[in-house]
């Protein structure tokens, strides 16, 4: 199913020039296309026609929204849906954290997923200017996030969620999305 233009038109109108997002996401968007497309379609989809941005800078969410929709309308049959396209873009952002000198140390450090996954709020204060996240906690074994206020697709912050579950090597990782209005949504991690 094709990348739905009106929920990108609705998200873009959400928008105001105070909402930003680090060139982090940016570059794992400029990831994705790269990998399954080529350089040249990364610096067609990019708004600024660069197809980079420097990590830890803020840029307007708008471009990453426009970004990230061009892409998945692009690359949608090969990777086989729009959501796996935003999926994809999550699971490289937090990859490239992970891959990082820090984001490696942190690893070697055995995190637990509690540890992890009470940062959330604070971690995505860190990435965007905009939204509210809460953390709950069902047992032991499974975590609700609740995200208010956010603009990116919930297939994006799914996927950042699987491979941060994935990176600290837990049995059978679960991320389950479900809508909770215009811009919010609560995401159900589990894992064995």
């Amino acid at each position: 199913m094709p990348a739905d233009r009106a929920d990108l038109a609705a998200r873009l109108a959400a928008t105001t020039d105070g909402d930003t997002v680090r060139g982090l996401i940016f570059q794992a968007a400029f990831d994705v296309a790269t990998r399954h497309g080529s350089e040249p379609l990364a610096r067609l989809c990019d708004p600024a026609g660069t197809g980079q941005r420097a990590l830890f800078h803020s840029f307007p969410v708008s471009d990453l929204l426009r970004l990230s929709w061009d892409l998945a309308g692009r690359l949608e049959e090969r990777l086989g849906s729009a959501e796996e396209v935003f999926f994809q873009i999550g699971r490289q952002a937090t990859a490239r954290v992970y891959d990082s000198m820090v984001g490696r140390t942190f690893l070697a450090l055995g995190p637990t997923p509690r540890l992890l996954l009470d940062q959330t709020p604070a971690a995505y204060r860190a990435m965007a200017s905009f939204g509210d996240r809460t953390v709950s906690w069902v047992d032991e074994r499974h975590a609700r996030v609740q995200f208010t206020g956010d603009f990116l697709h919930p297939q994006h912050h799914r996927g950042i969620f699987m491979e941060a579950l994935e990176r600290l090597r837990l049995r059978s990782p679960s991320v389950e999305v479900r809508p909770a209005g215009f811009l919010a949504t609560v995401y159900e991690l589990s894992w064995g």
